[in-house]
């Protein structure tokens, strides 16, 4: 994937979709019975949605615990930093 033609707010913006389509097929998960055939599908979804995250971030796992910082980011970019220093 080449991200270099998009923009800072376009990647932040492809970041916050990813990290709300986590947080549902998180949700999913813990709504599957275990032995559910769906919950493998679901747990790959998750490892793709954690590389493509890793991608936007430089290899960096930033978990944001609101999503609110994201956007706050998307005004203030210092938000991100701090955020990876704590």
């Amino acid at each position: 994937m080449d991200l270099g033609s998009l923009s800072y707010v376009e990647k932040l913006e492809n970041l916050y979709v990813l990290m709300e389509t986590k947080q549902m097929l998180e949700q999913k998960e813990k709504e599957l019975p275990k032995d559910s055939k769906q919950i493998e599908l679901v747990q790959e979804d998750l490892r793709k949605i954690k590389q493509e995250m890793e991608l936007y971030t430089n290899g960096q796992t930033i978990d944001f615990d609101k999503n609110e910082l994201v956007l706050g980011a998307l005004f203030n970019p210092s938000l991100v930093e701090e955020m990876g220093q704590e």
